[in-house]
Order: structure tokens, then sequence, then C-alpha cells
């Protein structure tokens, strides 16, 4: 099988390192991944707009790599689409430093990577720990090791993203897995400062922890089940379309 890495902490992240590692003597690897840090670029290309330098990497473990200096989506699309000479049968986005849960998804550059691999038919895995400052992430590359065998195996595994979140504990202390829903909306607002500087005023925004609120879902959150120690495992789509709206439009067709 041949399996696609890429990630949004760029091509020198630990995270992508650890997944290679776990990964390479089981499939052929092969690597696009951002020349540098992407996080937060959510699904933004510009493959449509300009051409984007890139270089050739020596990653041990993988066939061929690549150092991208475009966004998780781009890399994606390259490697997909051209820049290797072989046709993928996965692309893995990760492991990402820190959780993509609830509203992160919306905001992340590794989803976003899964994503484009969705778009263009491929069967996509998001992977994160979630932590900014776990070091060992060997749980969290046992996780997608064991998944993907079984993530392959799904019919439908192309028309979604299965987003993997890892809690940051140690692998003997994790519970298990849990299917879940999204947990509900975050509030990211937080107060914004002006800084004076001698070369400018900055904008500046207070990096206070946001509490999660609890949820009004019925069914298990990624964020629950990560705070009782257990592996989430969220499928994502892309249908925005909030269609239970649609009774309540109806009147504007009359204008």
């Amino acid at each position: 099988m041949n399996i696609l890495i890429a990630n949004d902490d760029g091509i020198d992240s630990k995270g992508l390192l650890a997944l290679v590692d776990a990964l390479k003597d089981t499939y052929d690897l092969y690597v696009a991944a951002p020349i540098s840090q992407r996080s937060a670029f959510s699904h933004s290309v510009t493959y449509f707009y300009q051409d984007n330098r890139a270089e050739e990497r020596i990653i041990p473990g993988v066939k061929k790599a690549w150092a991208i200096d475009g966004t998780p989506s781009d890399c994606v699309y390259y490697g997909l689409c051209g820049l290797f000479d072989v046709k993928m049968d996965l692309i893995i986005s990760g492991i990402n430093i820190g959780r993509n849960l609830a509203s992160d998804v919306v905001y992340s550059g590794t989803v976003a990577a899964a994503g484009e691999a969705m778009i263009l038919g491929t069967p996509g895995m998001a992977v994160s720990l979630c932590s900014h400052k776990a070091e060992d992430f060997s749980a969290a590359a046992d996780a997608a090791k064991k998944l993907i065998p079984v993530f392959m195996s799904c019919r439908n595994r192309s028309r979604f993203i299965l987003n993997i979140n890892v809690p940051a504990v140690k692998a003997e202390e994790i519970k298990g897995m849990k299917v879940t829903d999204l947990h509900d909306h975050v509030d990211y607002k937080r107060p914004v400062s002006l800084v004076h500087k001698e070369d400018g005023i900055y904008l500046t925004m207070n990096d206070n922890e946001m509490p999660d609120k609890p949820s009004t879902k019925q069914t298990i959150t990624d964020v629950e089940a990560v705070e009782m120690g257990y592996i989430a495992l969220t499928p994502l789509y892309y249908d925005m379309c909030a269609s239970m709206y649609f009774d309540e439009m109806k009147e504007m067709e009359k204008l």
C-alpha cells in the first residue's frame, strides 16, 4: 500500500517523523509537507494562483519526500496529482502537535489536508496528539497503525475524513477508542490588545486557555472522549448545507 504523509506543522515536525517511523516497515511511504509551520491555515490553497517552490528531502524509511512552500492542502494536491509516480491508496495527515477537536476542525490545516484527499477521491486520516508540550508520539503513531487496515476496509472510506485525537497520556493509560460526535461549538473569542513597539503598533491576543462548554449532544463527543482517556474517532465530511433551516427560509422565495 502506498501512503502519502502530510501535515501542517512542517516537514521537520517530530510528529510526522514519529508516524514515518511507525509505518516504514509495513507500507511504502511518501511525504509531501509544508516547508515550515502552517498550522491553522484551514483549507486554504495557493495552487490555483501561483507556483510553489519545492525541495526534495531525504527521510529514512520514506521512498520520496518533498518540502513544499505552500499550505497543507497544497501539499496533498501536489502529492496526489503527479508529484510522485505512483497512485496513493491513503493519505495520513499528522501527527499534529495539539488537539483537533470540536470547532478546531474548522481552522485545522491537519484536518484540511485529509479533506483535500477526500475531495480528490482518496481516503484520508487526520491524526492529532492532544498536547502542545508532549514529546512522546508513540501512542498516536500506534493508534494510526492499528486503524489503517480497519479504515481501509470501510466501504465508504473515500467519502469521509477519519479524524483521530489521542489523549496526551502514557500508552498504558489509554482506555480504548470511541466513535464520537463533534463537541459543541467552542467560543474562540479572546480579548485583543494594542501593543506599541518601536517598529509599529501590533494587535495581540490574550492566550489564556478557553474552557470547553458542556455538550448539549446526546452522543459522546470528541472532547468528552479524550477527557475520559479514550482515543476519539470522528467521521467528518464537507456537506456544509444547513438543510434543517429550509422551511424557515421559504418566505425568502417570495421576495
